[in-house]
């Protein structure tokens, strides 16, 4: 084996780890911005009610936010979309994951606000009511 292809097999090898660290950790700010932005979307079109609502308004969009979003990323198999040798390619990947996980925040925010509308509007109502 010739000295010099040794040495390119392993600058190949620690190439391609610095290329998938660098898709990890970009998929994952996508992931973290997107959750930040529905969060942020969610409080300007809707102001919470009270402080206690917003902080479980916020709590619960981030959290579904990351959380369904990653099911739906790894149930239809989205990674795909960032496991191409394209950088630019890999860019608009990482944006359209972002924009799912951006959408579900939406929903996690939507059920908790109608879970704070049924239990506002029957505050006073017995448990048979």
């Amino acid at each position: 084996m010739i000295e010099g292809s040794a040495g390119a097999a392993g600058a190949a090898k620690t190439a391609a780890s610095h290329a998938t660290a660098v898709t990890i950790y970009g998929t994952a700010g996508i992931g973290l911005v997107a959750a930040i932005l529905a969060m942020a979307v969610v409080f300007m079109a809707r102001m919470p009610r009270s402080p206690k609502e917003w902080v479980i308004g916020l709590i619960s969009t981030v959290v579904s936010s990351l959380s369904l979003g990653s099911a739906v990323v790894v149930k239809f198999g989205l990674l795909e979309w960032v496991r191409v040798p394209d950088p630019f390619e890999v860019w608009f990947g990482v944006v359209a994951i972002g924009g799912v996980i951006f959408t579900c925040g939406l929903y996690g925010w939507a059920i908790v606000r109608w879970t704070f509308n049924f239990i506002h509007a029957r505050e006073g109502a017995s448990i048979v009511d």
